[in-house]
């Protein structure tokens, strides 16, 4: 990897092979430090381009040069240019579209129509399987391991640890991974944009192959955090133990320190677990952080 720190215009020109005529500020961004921006190139053609502005991220980025040939789908932004080398990204421009929140009726319908068209999308065999990623990110198995960073946060006691993991850990292993479905793995506001009411993803550096329900209950919580109806609501007939996984990894990781591209995360995973674990515990009908 040649890891530029900053010159990305440059990078845009030399991949594109076309002059830059002028750059503005990408909205957003998300909670990883990257360079990013739309540039506006000679006959008036826009794009997004964005390039790592650390190590972390440039191995995301990275990682996503060598997925997004791997994707298909009306859901994949049009793929303009890459180079893993450096590494560079380059896609077409959705400043135009809307970002959530809010998350209006119709969002919330593109939303749920994103998840059909996943599930319908089989995943390329050269994708990792969901399973090996669940494997090396984990979940409440690294709690087990080492409670104290969960319990330095406060946002369960030691005594209710004690008594729940168990439960947690066994409705964990039950978690359906199986399949052979394009899983996205990382479906966020900020990740999701609308277009003439058609869902578009972006960031796919964790894309797999497996259960297609994962993304819907991925997400669905962020949706309740912004304002939306609430997770259980959307989702009456979840799986338990994909609910206690995703409680479990927000459980294992939201006391430790934050990683480098991603230095505000944890404050956003403790808003998470403070939804998903009490969803958790009422699927698996034992008492929440307090009981």
């Amino acid at each position: 990897m040649v890891f530029m720190t900053d010159d990305l215009t440059a990078h845009v020109q030399r991949v594109l092979g076309r002059r830059v005529l002028r750059r503005r500020p990408a909205r957003g961004g998300g909670w990883s430090i990257a360079h990013r921006g739309v540039f506006v190139l000679e006959g008036g053609e826009s794009v997004f381009a964005k390039m790592g502005a650390e190590a972390d991220t440039a191995a995301a980025i990275g990682a996503e040069c060598a997925v997004y040939p791997l994707l298909t789908g009306p859901f994949v932004p049009r793929l303009l240019g890459a180079d893993p080398d450096v590494p560079i990204l380059i896609i077409e421009d959705l400043s135009a579209a809307e970002w959530p929140p809010p998350w209006t009726p119709e969002r919330l319908a593109g939303l749920e129509e994103l998840f059909r068209q996943l599930a319908s999308t089989t995943g390329h065999p050269g994708l990792p399987t969901l399973a090996e990623r669940l494997l090396e990110w984990g979940g409440w198995e690294r709690v087990a391991v080492d409670p104290k960073p969960l319990l330095a946060t406060g946002a369960v006691g030691a005594a209710w640890l004690h008594r729940r993991l168990p439960a947690l850990l066994d409705a964990q292993h039950l978690a359906s991974t199986e399949g052979d479905r394009l899983v996205h793995l990382d479906i966020r506001s900020d990740n999701v944009c609308f277009r003439e009411g058609r869902a578009l993803l972006v960031d796919w550096n964790h894309a797999v192959r497996g259960d297609p329900r994962w993304d819907r209950l991925l997400m669905l919580h962020t949706v309740e955090m912004e304002g939306g109806p609430g997770a259980a609501t959307q989702a009456p007939d979840a799986d338990p133990g994909i609910v206690v996984w995703v409680a479990g990894f927000l459980a294992a990781h939201v006391g430790l320190p934050p990683p480098r591209g991603a230095p505000r995360v944890r404050g956003f995973q403790r808003a998470q677990l403070e939804i998903v674990l009490p969803w958790a515990c009422r699927l698996l009908r034992i008492p929440d952080t307090n009981g």
